[in-house]
């Protein structure tokens, strides 16, 4: 009996191990050559690391105006950019897919600590999915905020809420869920992280 429950442990941790990192991979983005990892969480295929693409036209910044940090963690971009700025055969994820995504990994109050990656976030997430998101902050009204304890990324949908707003969700450092918000587009930049078509 102890053979058999620790075989079926055995095939379960495999299994959910492939189904959160069964396809690592790589996208290189023509317009710049920047190259970026990607990963395959369930039924959808994720870049695993923040947009650093500088476009001609359109609102952009590194944390703090920081190079360093733009290398790092991504730039921070308005959603009126965020919502064209994905290279060929990507594009920026919809709230449907930040639900898909969340239900693949168990639930708003489980996703946060998966998606979190291992380093540089105050209360560590555990990356179990290989989302990597790192505590890079955000920007909100020209100030940058949160380095190490939050960081936000826009959605494709747009609202009317008595202003402007654009869907985003966001990681924290102090919890394993995941959060989302209607953000005033005029008023936030936030990172990019595209979902292949």
């Amino acid at each position: 009996m102890k053979k058999l429950s620790l075989l079926f442990f055995l095939i379960l941790s495999v299994s959910a191990w492939t189904l959160f990192k069964s396809d690592i991979g790589t996208l290189k983005d023509p317009r710049d050559g920047n190259v970026y990892k990607t990963v395959k969480i369930g039924n959808q295929i994720w870049m695993a690391e923040n947009l650093r693409h500088e476009p001609e036209l359109g609102s952009f910044v590194s944390y703090e105006n920081d190079k360093a940090n733009g290398e790092k963690f991504g730039y921070l971009y308005e959603w009126d950019d965020a919502a064209f700025i994905c290279p060929d055969q990507w594009r920026l994820p919809e709230e449907k897919d930040l639900k898909e995504l969340v239900k693949t990994l168990g639930g708003a109050h489980n996703a946060g600590k998966k998606m979190k990656s291992k380093t540089g976030w105050a209360n560590s997430g555990n990356n179990k999915s290989g989302f990597s998101a790192l505590a890079g902050g955000l920007n909100k009204f020209e100030e940058f905020i949160g380095m190490g304890e939050e960081s936000g990324w826009w959605l494709a949908d747009f609202y009317y809420e008595g202003y402007p707003c654009g869907l985003s969700y966001a990681l924290y450092s102090d919890t394993d869920s995941i959060f989302t918000y209607c953000d005033h587009i005029d008023g936030a930049l936030m990172y990019v992280r595209c979902i292949k078509d």
